[in-house]
C-alpha cells in the first residue's frame, strides 16, 4: 500500500456549496481546519466524474478490508445507516429505452435513477429469486411482510 503523501490534509467538515442559475457550474469545499478551507468549482459533468472517482475509491477500500478480514462484511452491513425508500415510482421514457426510478427515502431525500432496459430485464429475471430468499429469511425470523 502506498503511504499517505506528504502534505496531504484531512477534511474536518464541509464549506458552503452552490449551483449557478443555469445548473451548469457547482462549487463545494471542505474545511481543513478552523481557518483553512479548500473550495472547488466544477462543471456538473466534472462533479459527476469526481463522485464516481470517490465511489470507486471507497469501493476499493471496502474490498481491501474484506480481503484482510472477510468477517468484517457482516459488521459493515450492520453498521450501515438504513434509509429505506418510503415511496417509489417508475416512469418510462418516450423511446422505451430507459425507465426513471424516482422515490423518496424515509428521511425525505429524493432519489432519481435512470435504468436502461437491459438492466430492467435482469431485475425481472432475478427479482423472483430475491423475493423468495427474503420470504424464507423473514419466515425463519418469525416476520413476514
Amino acid at each position: 500500500m502506498a503511504g499517505v503523501p506528504a502534505g496531504s490534509k484531512t477534511p474536518v467538515g464541509f464549506t458552503d456549496c452552490g449551483i449557478d442559475t443555469a445548473g451548469e457550474q457547482v462549487f463545494f469545499g471542505f474545511k481543513i481546519s478552523e481557518t483553512e478551507d479548500a473550495i472547488f468549482d466544477a462543471h456538473h459533468e466534472g462533479l459527476a466524474t469526481i463522485i464516481k472517482y470517490l465511489q470507486a475509491l471507497a469501493y476499493e477500500a471496502r474490498q481491501r478490508r474484506l480481503q484482510v478480514n472477510p468477517a468484517s462484511g457482516h459488521t459493515e452491513v450492520q453498521r450501515a445507516r438504513s434509509n429505506p425508500l418510503h415511496s417509489v415510482q417508475l416512469v418510462v421514457d418516450v423511446t422505451g429505452q430507459h425507465a426513471m426510478l424516482t422515490g423518496t427515502t424515509e428521511d425525505g431525500v429524493p432519489l432519481e435513477v435512470q435504468i436502461p432496459f437491459v438492466i430492467l430485464r435482469g431485475l425481472e429475471r432475478d427479482l423472483p429469486k430475491v423475493i423468495e430468499t427474503m420470504r424464507k429469511l423473514q419466515a425463519s425470523h418469525g416476520r413476514q411482510q
